[in-house]
């Protein structure tokens, strides 16, 4: 009788086992998930630093109707029969680049200055594309009463973006 009673406690020992593994998997995966959460948050400009989270804070700190005139001249540029690459586009040349990347990455032997190539094109293209936002946005404030700028002033500081429609 000492056998079967034995042999019941183990498989209840491992039972148990199982269910503290498969709780701590889960853990671990709730914790992987809020801390690439946090990751993202940050990258995504929260922090503050970059130039695109300065250029976010500014967008959000400008009225809706100059965000309206910035996000025409983003889109069509300032000259007539212009036209900006649209998201489709940038992500389509990402996805060829990052296809590219893949590729280089496994060729024997590795193409290190043809790598450098193709990351330094990446961020000219991302350099060009601050550059022009930058344009936009001087050429936008200029056309502001000193006024209107100051209130951009105090807006900026502010730390939620506001939304369209509550100037």
């Amino acid at each position: 009788m000492q056998d079967g009673k034995e042999t019941v406690v183990r498989r209840m020992g491992r039972g148990w086992r199982i269910v503290l593994v498969v709780s701590l998997a889960l853990n671990l995966l709730v914790v992987g998930i809020m801390a690439g959460g946090a990751f993202k948050h940050a990258r995504s400009g929260a922090a503050g630093g970059a130039q695109t989270s300065e250029l976010r804070a500014l967008w959000w700190a400008l009225p809706d109707a100059a965000r309206r005139d910035l996000s025409g001249t983003m889109r069509y540029g300032p000259e007539p029969g212009q036209r900006a690459q649209s998201r489709e586009e940038r992500r389509a040349e990402a996805s060829a680049r990052m296809a590219q990347m893949r590729a280089m990455l496994r060729n024997e032997p590795f193409d290190a200055p043809g790598f450098a190539t193709l990351l330094e094109q990446d961020r000219q293209a991302r350099a060009q594309r601050i550059d022009r936002a930058h344009e936009a946005f001087v050429a936008r404030l200029a056309q502001m009463s000193a006024e209107e700028r100051a209130a951009v002033a105090e807006r900026l500081g502010e730390r939620r973006p506001r939304r369209f429609g509550r100037d």
